[in-house]
Parts: structure tokens; C-alpha cells; sequence
């Protein structure tokens, strides 16, 4: 008897959730209205292009393509550990490992997030910002499961 009980709970959790859960699907549109009034929204147009690019370039596998849209030194996983395009080259598919380039390719490119820090895509694997003596937009952080953070050393 408690395991029909427990079964019916879960189904009702699941059937009431439902309904909010398509309602919070972001779309191209909806994304598109939000970011009228956002804090960057001046910067979104060439944010979004260079999104696209980077999707393109990624999905593909273009590996030397993904290297030309990264600012240097590369922060990864909160370190600066890529200081140059050889080195992006040699560890690519640790710092866009699956759960990274499945971060670029899955994100709605006009559900970009962005912030004082920059954009970002999937829920932080990629950030990309612009700067004014470089006004066009760059890869300047990943956060890579494939390149854990390095310990933290204990104060004596």
C-alpha cells in the first residue's frame, strides 16, 4: 500500500510540474524580447554573431578556428594555465571537453547570458567578453570538469 501511495505522489509531482516546465523553455523570441531592456543589451547583436560563430566552429570540430576567437592567457577551471594558440591546440579536448562543446552546441544562441563579467553560455562552461582596446569578442574563460581546480594550498 505505501508503495501506491508513493507512486501516486510522484505522479502527481510530475504531472502539475509539467506545465511550468514548458512554460520556462526559452525560445529564440521570448530571449530575444528579454534582452531589450538587459543590462547588455548594446553589446547583444555582436555578442550573439560571434556566439554563432563560435557554435559553428565547435560543432565542426574546427579546432584552429575555436583557437583564433580565444583571448590569451586562457583561464580554465579558474587558472591561467593556455598563455598561447599552441598550447589551446595541444589540450582542446580537455578544456572543451563533452560537457563543454555539449554547452555550446545545446545553448539557444539568442539566450546568451550576460553580465558585468561577460557572456556566458550552458551555466558557465564558457565566458566571452569584449574590451575597449579590443572591440571584438573573445573566449577569455572555460570551465572544464576535464581540468579540475588545483588544491588548494593550507596556510601555516
Amino acid at each position: 500500500m505505501d508503495q501506491i501511495r508513493v507512486l501516486f505522489f510522484i505522479s502527481v509531482v510530475l504531472l502539475t510540474s509539467l506545465p511550468a516546465f514548458a512554460q520556462n523553455q526559452e525560445t529564440s523570441e521570448s530571449c530575444r524580447q528579454d534582452w531589450k531592456d538587459a543590462f547588455r543589451g548594446d553589446d547583444y547583436p555582436k555578442a550573439l554573431e560571434f556566439f554563432r560563430r563560435l557554435q559553428s566552429a565547435v560543432e565542426k570540430n574546427d579546432r584552429s578556428a575555436v583557437a583564433g576567437m580565444v583571448l590569451y592567457p586562457l583561464r580554465v577551471s579558474g587558472e591561467y594555465r593556455i598563455h598561447n594558440r599552441t598550447a589551446f591546440l595541444r589540450h582542446y579536448d580537455r578544456i572543451f571537453d563533452a560537457k563543454g562543446r555539449k554547452a555550446i552546441s545545446s545553448q539557444v544562441p539568442e539566450c546568451i547570458f550576460g553580465n558585468w563579467q561577460g557572456f556566458m553560455a550552458g551555466n558557465g562552461e564558457v565566458w566571452f567578453e569584449r574590451y575597449a582596446n579590443d572591440p571584438t569578442f573573445r573566449v577569455v574563460a572555460v570551465n572544464s570538469k576535464s581540468w579540475p581546480k588545483p588544491p588548494r594550498r593550507s596556510k601555516k
